[in-house]
């Protein structure tokens, strides 16, 4: 489905906040990531460390994430500077997809167009917040099963 030219820029715009809003996510994952540490060089139980160490490692995974998600944020922001000031999406996302493939960030311009960059953006959103719920959740149950103990 693509943006009309009137709706790209703002499309662009808000797939850039939303990417912004969802970056220190990774902050968190960090802080999950260092509780994670702490308790398991504090657990007599090997298997709670091992879980803790998955938690720890999360963290990287998470990182990586976000990371692409703070480049692909200013990406749209970019855009949507290009499209409101031009409102040619086409060829702004070509002249894009020219730069990432003189980078050696895309293999080849697949011509996808505004709005499946942006679900892709969207899809990348949900691999950082799923890790840190998935984090806290491990640390959750693991404070649960101390309780228990």
């Amino acid at each position: 489905m693509k943006a009309t030219d009137q709706s790209a820029g703002m499309l662009a715009a808000s797939t850039g906040a939303f990417l912004h809003a969802v970056g220190p996510l990774e902050y968190l994952s960090w802080l999950f990531g260092a509780l994670c540490v702490f308790e398991a060089s504090q657990s007599d139980l090997g298997s709670v460390r091992t879980l803790l160490g998955v938690g720890a490692l999360a963290s990287v995974w998470v990182s990586w994430w976000a990371l692409r998600l703070r480049f692909d944020a200013r990406l749209f922001d970019a855009l949507s500077a290009r499209l409101t000031s031009c409102n040619v999406e086409d060829d702004v996302l070509s002249d894009l997809d020219t730069a990432l493939i003189q980078l050696g960030l895309i293999r080849s311009s697949g011509q996808r167009d505004l709005m499946s960059r942006a679900l892709g953006a969207r899809r990348i959103s949900l691999f950082v917040i799923v890790g840190v719920v998935l984090q806290g959740w491990l640390l959750l149950c693991v404070g649960a099963l101390a309780l228990l103990m």
